[in-house]
């Protein structure tokens, strides 16, 4: 099983490779005040994809947790005092 897994990976990144190869052509991005940029267009896409990605997670990051219905709250577990048999807090 283990193999097959590396074998779609090794896949993977053969078509990424190949992808990369046949998009190396340069695009131009214009901006505000007639501002240009030139780069390859898979470079492009990479930049759009890892903003993207970043958006995503900080999106997910921020959000708050999902309230707890009553009554499935989990039980509260009672941990011995560790100081009362005279071990170190924090070891």
């Amino acid at each position: 099983m283990q193999a097959i897994v590396w074998i779609i990976r090794l896949l993977i990144v053969l078509l990424l490779v190949w992808f990369a190869s046949k998009n190396a052509d340069p695009v131009k991005i214009h901006g505000v005040l007639d501002q240009a940029w030139e780069a390859p267009l898979v470079f492009v896409l990479l930049v759009a994809f890892v903003a993207g990605l970043r958006k995503s997670t900080a999106q997910l990051a921020a959000r708050p947790a999902p309230p707890v219905a009553p009554g499935t709250e989990p039980p509260v577990v009672d941990l011995p005092d560790r100081s009362a048999r005279g071990e170190a807090h924090g070891l």
